[in-house]
């Protein structure tokens, strides 16, 4: 494992001087060309390219007048790619280039060009003249399946093949870990944390990579980016007040175990931060409902004891010994239905709530309100299940917390929370306090005479019926506000020009998306016109309206009794003309429906 600075360490202290000072001269002036090359080649003296550093004490400044040629790297000496020599501060092919034919310094002279090496008056069959060098495009780095088509890549050595630029070799530290020759080696293997050391090599969550190794954080720190950081709140790693992330408090029966909070397995109980065996007087806590989980954790009288946790039965299910067993399917919930109360057709009285299957009356100073008991003159509503006043009045619930009759409930690894509901990681849908299709769970949908209030079904009283997801009073009704959207959620609540009415709420369109009706569409998608009134594309390109039906607000409505379509209205059999502002394309009730 690398220790985190070494790069910084490496700046400080004494660095040799560093200066390629030897050259050789040849009888025709040739430089020798190696894989490793450290000569330069000149008309005299010290090389052009030579590295020059300058050190005084241990905190000398590094001058470093080198500068990459291309097709080559510096690393203290210059390092052609294979095929390439050095002549002065260029990489070059000897073979094809007329100012160094065949060695540095002989330059062809007038229209002559340079083939292996040679001046010659023509070039050889299968060879093409670029900027007067005869190269075989095939595989010639600079003119690569034609002239002046030069090979080169970042990070990395590229190479002429059959025409086409490649990949010879990365440079260290980076990798070409999409595939691409067109970006050259992307990916720095040094610190990326999904590519460290190598192309798909990831690190942990509390891991980061350093120089190509995944290195974790350490006891009083974590990870940002990629980088270790010191905690503000101290060992994140065995804090269960501080378990995994500031703040992030383990339940009464959990442990923190390298930043995780694990809930004590059967027959163990917490001591501290330690999990340890329960003593043998108080037998199997794993499914006793006096021990579960730990000697004298007793069970509410709705939970029972499953693997040493205490589990309440779901809604339908009421519990029989150790068990939970399905309420009779014809009434439902017996814990909690009013109607149904412990057993089917068990009404309770007007005074009465049901809990856990049992009629409780409100004592003095108390009054029901729906199936709880709240005090005279302080009424707050349902606290069995209301997340702002939970248990009592103005007992606000966390955004992780739920309200289970009456108790702040977080919700465990796994599941977030939708509505008052806590549900699995992955299988969100959405807003489970208002949607109609999924009301206090997903799938749960509401009967055409409910509202969803809260996360609970709720019928509309006698004198109102459904608007939308709202109860309002007979005798009010302006069609179907769950997707019209001049009366979106209520009557006259018209949505934005840019917002479609969904499920009785104004939803603006997102970007890259724009409103065709009552509808969002990506942006690019072929626009079919006036969706509102057209009766070819009515609501949507190509829904067709019927003969007899005209497109109102994107909706398809039939005309009623006594009346005729006429284009895109409604008119009188007798003549009248009803296309008037009174907006009643639907006949003589008003409804978009017709027949409805």
């Amino acid at each position: 494992m690398y220790p985190r600075g070494l790069a910084g360490r490496r700046a400080g202290g004494s660095m040799q001087t560093r200066s390629i000072q030897s050259a050789w001269r040849a009888l025709v002036g040739a430089c020798a060309a190696s894989a490793f090359l450290s000569i330069g080649c000149s008309s005299g003296g010290a090389p052009p390219w030579t590295v020059t550093s300058t050190v005084s004490g241990t905190g000398g400044t590094d001058t470093n007048a080198c500068a990459a040629p291309e097709h080559g790297r510096i690393s203290c000496n210059i390092v052609c790619d294979d095929g390439y020599s050095a002549c002065g501060d260029i990489c070059t092919r000897l073979d094809s280039d007329r100012r160094n034919c065949g060695a540095c310094g002989k330059a062809c002279s007038g229209d002559q060009t340079c083939s292996g090496g040679v001046c010659v008056g023509s070039c050889l069959q299968g060879q093409t003249a670029c900027n007067g060098a005869c190269v075989d495009t095939d595989n010639d780095d600079r003119n690569c399946g034609g002239c002046g088509n030069g090979c080169s890549a970042d990070h990395a050595s590229s190479s002429c093949r059959q025409g086409s630029c490649n990949i010879s070799s990365c440079h260290p530290g980076w990798a070409n870990c999409n595939g691409n020759v067109h970006d050259g080696c992307e990916t720095s293997i040094d610190s990326d944390r999904n590519n460290c050391g190598g192309c798909n090599v990831s690190c942990r969550e509390d891991e980061i990579c350093e120089h190509g190794h995944p290195v974790r954080c350490g006891p009083s720190e974590h990870r940002e980016g990629n980088q270790c950081v010191a905690n503000r709140c101290g060992d994140t790693d065995n804090d269960r007040d501080n378990c995994g992330a500031c703040g992030n408090r383990c339940g009464e029966e959990e442990i923190c175990d390298h930043g995780h909070r694990v809930r004590c397995a059967p027959g163990y109980h917490r001591q501290g931060n330690a999990c340890v065996p329960n003593p043998g007087s108080c037998g199997d806590t794993g499914s006793d409902r006096e021990n579960c989980g730990a000697c004298g954790s007793r069970c509410e009288d709705d939970e029972i004891c499953e693997r040493g946790h205490h589990v309440r039965c779901g809604a339908g299910s009421h519990r029989e010994g150790n068990r939970c067993v399905a309420n009779a399917p014809s009434c439902g919930d017996t814990d909690h239905d009013r109607n149904n109360c412990g057993a089917c057709g068990s009404h309770c009285a007007d005074d009465e709530i049901c809990v856990g299957g049992h009629h409780v009356r409100c004592g003095d100073g108390f009054h029901r309100e729906n199936n709880a008991c709240v005090p005279d003159a302080s009424s707050c509503g349902d606290t069995d299940h209301d997340r702002n006043n939970c248990g009592g009045c103005g007992n606000r619930c966390g955004d992780d917390e739920i309200c289970d009759h009456g108790r702040r409930a977080r919700c465990g690894a796994g599941h977030h929370r939708e509505g008052n509901a806590c549900v699995p990681n992955g299988n969100s849908c959405g807003d489970t306090d208002n949607d109609r299709d999924h009301c206090g769970g997903c799938g749960n949908r509401c009967e055409d005479d409910e509202v969803c209030d809260n996360g609970h079904r709720v019928r509309c009283t006698a004198g109102y019926h459904r608007e939308g997801n709202r109860c309002v009073a007979n005798g009010s009704a302006c069609g179907d506000t769950d997707s019209d959207r001049n009366n979106c959620g209520a009557c006259g609540n018209r949505c934005g020009e840019d917002e479609v009415c969904q499920n009785g709420r104004h939803m603006k369109c997102g970007g890259g998306y724009h409103r065709e009706g009552n509808a969002c569409v990506p942006n690019g998608h072929v626009s079919c016109g006036d969706t509102d009134n057209d009766r070819s594309n009515c609501g949507a390109c190509g829904n067709r309206c019927g003969d007899d039906e005209v497109c109102d607000h994107g909706r398809k409505a039939k005309c009623g009794r006594g009346k005729h379509r006429h284009d895109n209205h409604c008119d009188d059999d007798k003549g009248h003309d009803d296309h008037g502002d009174d907006g009643d394309h639907g006949g003589d009730d008003g409804k978009h429906g017709g027949d409805d």
